[in-house]
Parts: C-alpha cells; structure tokens; sequence
C-alpha cells in the first residue's frame, strides 16, 4: 500500500479553514492511486483537529466521486495477477456489485486493489490480524473473519447469508469472487467464479 504523510493540511494547524493548496493536495493523491492519507500535526499539535480530519474526509470523498475508473490493459501478467485482472474485467463488464475476495495472506485482495476496479473489494479472511491489515489497501472493505470450513461452497455461503442479513448485498446484484484451491493455502488463489440472482437466493434459504 502507498500511504502519503506529513503536511496534508498544514494551513489548519493553526485555521479552521484549508488553503486551496492543501486541498488540491489531498485531491491529487487521490488521483494518484494512494492507498491511505495521514494527517500528523494537524491532529497531534494543531488547534482544530476534529475539523481537520473532516475537511481531510470530505476532501477525500469529493475525489472519489470524481476518480476516473479506468482498467488499463495490462499485458505479460504473473498467474496470480491474471486472477486478479481478470476479476475485475469480469466485474466491470457484468456491472457487479462487488468483487469478493476469499484469502488467506491478504496478498489476493491487494492484486486486485492494484488495478483499482469500480466495485468495491470486499474481503473475507481466515485471520484477524488480516483483516485488520486490509484496512489500509484501496477499494478494500475488510469484511469477515471466516469459521473453519472444508470446502468453497460453505465459506461463500457463510458469506452471503451474513452480507445479506447486514444489507451489504441485495438479492439481485451479481458478485464476481475470486478463491482458492485448496482452502485456506496461502497463494493458492486460481478461481473466479461468478454469483447471481438465482444462487444469492439459494444461498440465504438454506437454514444452516
């Protein structure tokens, strides 16, 4: 992940209000491709650091809406990032709601936040201590820690009927996912697999 630190908003160390500058900053390393901003003085040392984490939010929420999702054709790829492009190919071209990635290290949620796709990504994993890392990759909402299961069918289960109980997912979107096999094998990541109406409804009618 690419973090960018150190003077994002120094002009409300002292103000409530940002300069054009330091706005134009926080904007253009969203255009960029950062992964994370980090305010330092302004919250540590600075006189109004409530307001400077919300300028800095609402900073960074206006870019987003105007971020240029674009794939770039990438050509020559690894296995591993072919997996990754390719999900997000599929995504886009299918209008999915999300890209849903099953890992074990993290590293798979990160091939794909590289080509920053559209859809959001939405990460299941086995480890806490992932998940928590995943918070600072791009596009990445880390989302569940997995029980133990032998096969795929019940970690996208368990999935489905929890994102669907929550409202994170409706039962008409359409989901790209991207697995492993054997389950749970760090850099076994070798499936897209796409999920629809009729399966999601499947899924959350099966009790247990």
């Amino acid at each position: 992940p690419v973090i960018i630190a150190t003077q994002m908003l120094t002009s409300m160390i002292n103000s409530t209000m940002p300069t054009r500058a330091d706005v134009s900053d926080i904007a253009n390393a969203v255009f960029e491709g950062a992964d994370a901003l980090i305010l330092s003085d302004e919250t540590a040392i600075g006189k109004y650091p409530v307001e400077a984490v919300k300028v800095m939010i609402r900073t960074i929420e206006e870019a987003e809406k105007a971020y240029e999702y674009k794939l770039e054709e990438y050509k020559h790829v690894s296995p591993d990032f072919a997996i990754a492009y390719s999900s997000c190919i599929l995504a886009e071209e299918l209008g999915a709601k999300a890209i849903v990635v099953f890992t074990k290290s993290g590293s798979s949620a990160k091939r794909v936040a590289k080509f920053r796709p559209k859809p959001i990504i939405i990460v299941n994993v086995h480890d806490e201590e992932v998940l928590r890392r995943m918070k600072i990759v791009w596009g990445v909402l880390p989302y569940m820690v997995l029980s133990e299961k032998e096969d795929s069918e019940s970690m996208v289960k368990e999935f489905i009927k929890k994102a669907y109980a929550e409202n994170l997912i409706k039962e008409d979107d359409i989901l790209v996912l991207t697995m492993g096999y054997p389950i749970g094998k760090i850099g076994s990541t070798n499936l897209i697999r796409v999920i629809k109406r009729d399966q999601i409804l499947k899924f959350i009618s099966i009790s247990k």
